[in-house]
Formats: structure tokens, sequence, C-alpha cells
């Protein structure tokens, strides 16, 4: 995350307690107040994505779907929620760091409920030839591992690294290029 957005988050924060502070229980039932002063303090240490901060809603005893789909919308307005940003955030952090290949990208994505359309258009952003690094950096660290611990073969070797590679999340033709460039 660039400093940019790390103040753009930091300013989120400061809004969402100021939101907090000022929302009171005067406008919504106690129940609803609440659970919704509950999520926000959620979201003012932890992005959420708009499922999740349903969820999170529901789980805080917000049963009116109305009420729960109202307070998601003002939340949206003012940038609490954002899947399209946090969608980009995470594809940056995790690809980053080759933490993990597009593919553990897009499962980590879908299980925080972000729409399948937004999650095409984030990993689209991703350049393959820096997956490609981030795998080959990976790749490189746990071969010198695995030939210190005399693995039975090379053979045997590039399969367990695949592997981990398909642990990883990175596609098939990112690990055969990855193997590929280890063996030559």
């Amino acid at each position: 995350m660039s400093e940019a957005e790390a103040n753009e988050t930091a300013g989120h924060v400061v809004d969402l307690r100021s939101w907090i502070a000022e929302r009171g229980a005067a406008e919504a039932p106690a129940s609803g107040a609440a659970a919704a002063q509950r999520v926000l303090r959620r979201l003012s240490g932890r992005s959420l994505s708009v499922a999740e901060a349903d969820a999170a809603l529901r789980d805080a005893g917000l049963s009116d779907a109305g009420e729960r789909e109202q307070l998601l919308e003002e939340w949206a307005e003012r940038g609490y929620l954002d899947d399209e940003e946090l969608a980009e955030i995470l594809v940056a952090r995790l690809s980053r760091r080759g933490k993990a290949g597009s593919i553990a990208v897009a499962r980590t994505l879908r299980s925080r409920g972000i729409d399948p359309e937004v999650i095409d258009i984030a990993l689209a952003r991703l350049d393959p030839e820096d997956e490609f690094q981030a795998a080959l950096a990976f790749a490189r660290t746990r071969w010198q591992r695995l030939e210190r611990s005399g693995a039975d073969g090379d053979r045997a070797a590039l399969g367990r690294l695949a592997a981990q590679l398909r642990r990883r999340g990175y596609s098939s033709e990112v690990s055969r290029r990855v193997l590929g460039q280890l063996r030559g």
C-alpha cells in the first residue's frame, strides 16, 4: 500500500470514529445502533467487503435486512465499504510479496464475498511477468532447501516444488515456466 493509500485509510478510520460518536443511538433502535457500532469498530481496524459487513451486522444481532441494507449503502457512500478498492489492495498485497499466485488471490477474494466481476477486473491488472518473477523467487529458495535436504533426485524435488507452487496458487503455466528455468 502506498503512502497516499495509507493516509487515505487512516482518514477513513478517523471518519469512522467520528461517525460512531455522531450517530449515537438516537438514529436507530438500540439493537441496530449497537450492532452498527460493533461493525464500525471492526471496520476501523480492518477493511471489510460489503458481504462481510452484512454478515457482521447480522451476527451482531441486526436481523432486519432493510436496515442492514440502508447502513451498508450509507457506509459505501461515505467510502467505508468499497469492494473494488478492497480487491485492489488485496491483490497488490498478496501478489507483491509473492505470497500467492493469481489463483489463490482469486480464492481469497471470493471467500470475502467480493463479486466475481470485481475480482476479474482486479486480477486483470496483475502483470503476468511479475507473478512469474515472484513464483521464481519463491521456487529458488525452496529449491535450495530441497537440495540441502538431499531430496531423492531432481525429478522428485521438482515434483515437490510443483506441488508447493500449486498450493501457493500459481497456475500450471507459471509453474511450468518456473520449473523449466530451474532445470535449465
